[in-house]
């Protein structure tokens, strides 16, 4: 009788282990239905369900999508690199492209940007601002262009219209002399051939020299420049005016007041012989305006900047706080009465 029924139990057995665990799960999932759910919250949780499985479905379709678009951006970016003469380590040699950090990604966008030079990783603002610094000189040529052209066509009429033969030769030496001493692009001839070693020593020994000498009348300068300050009324407008203001139009207080200012010369620089160096002045005319001994040289350069169409109150906001001349003051006081920022 134990033999039957352990043969029975035995039999028993395989046939519960039959049902398949889907099945199971069915089972399971029709007692809960039946016992918790109502008909239509079930309908409701199975049209949930497949919803999700759509949505699960269209993320990981995007998400391949996405990531072979990393692939083949980041596969640009290595060979790209490569023939710029990128070196790879050992270990980053037989990397697949997704698997690469992204601080090495990083390094390689930066290699592009910037190049070996370490000299060259400069800042975006320093780079946006030498581009700005560029525009200004080219606006400044184009000025000086026009005037030329405008200088050409006034002395052409009047050779044209001279009485005789030596008038119109007075004339055309006259015209002669004065376009050959204008010159064009003078910021370009830095650029490309940069300045002699020598000639920067000279010119530096020259400057310390004539300040050195010239000790007693500077003191005399800065106290008329600030006895002038303490004239001016710089209180601020209730509305600040527009940043695109030309500076011909500028608070003539104000205008004043940076004409003041930049006139004194620093030991740094960081004065009129700056601004017009930023602004695109050649510097045989800073030379020649240094020999002047002017009482105010910043107004002649502010005069001079007012040609270019892009002389604005943002802009000389900008070359105020660039690294180069770094007046906080002068900014503040241009922003408490522009829209600058």
């Amino acid at each position: 009788m134990k033999k039957d029924s352990g043969e029975k139990g035995d039999k028993s057995r395989p046939v519960s282990s039959k049902l398949t665990k889907r099945e199971s799960s069915a089972k399971i999932a029709n007692v809960n239905t039946n016992g918790l759910f109502s008909k239509s919250k079930q309908d409701q949780i199975l049209k949930d369900n497949s919803e999700l499985q759509a949505e699960v479905k269209s993320l990981n379709s995007r998400n391949l999508e996405l990531m072979e678009r990393l692939r083949l951006i980041t596969n640009d970016i290595v060979e790209h690199s490569k023939s710029k003469g990128y070196k790879y380590s050992a270990s980053n040699q037989n990397i697949d492209v997704l698997d690469l950090p992204i601080g090495k990604i990083s390094e390689l966008i930066e290699f592009l940007t910037h190049g070996k030079d370490p000299r060259n990783r400069a800042s975006i603002e320093t780079r946006v601002e030498e581009l700005e610094t560029r525009i200004t000189h080219l606006n400044m040529e184009l000025a000086k262009m026009l005037e030329q052209r405008i200088n050409l066509e006034h002395g052409l009429d009047a050779i044209q219209n001279c009485n005789n033969l030596f008038d119109a030769q007075n004339r055309a030496r006259f015209l002669l002399y004065e376009t050959k001493g204008s010159r064009l692009f003078t910021f370009l001839e830095k650029d490309q051939f940069g300045v002699n070693e020598e000639e920067i020593t000279n010119n530096h020994n020259t400057s310390t020299t004539v300040t050195t000498s010239e000790v007693k009348p500077t003191i005399t300068h800065t106290e008329s420049i600030i006895k002038k300050l303490k004239t001016l009324d710089l209180t601020p407008p209730i509305n600040k005016l527009p940043g695109e203001t030309h500076i011909k139009k500028m608070d003539k207080d104000l205008e004043q007041y940076i004409v003041n200012e930049l006139s004194l010369c620093k030991g740094n620089g960081a004065d009129w012989r700056m601004f017009a160096e930023r602004v695109g002045i050649s510097s045989e005319i800073v030379v020649q305006w240094k020999r002047w001994k002017l009482e105010l040289p910043m107004k002649y350069v502010l005069e001079t900047w007012s040609h270019s169409p892009a002389a604005t109150m943002r802009m000389l906001h900008r070359h105020l706080v660039s690294p180069q001349l770094k007046n906080t003051l002068l900014a503040k006081r241009i922003s408490d009465f522009y829209k600058v920022d």
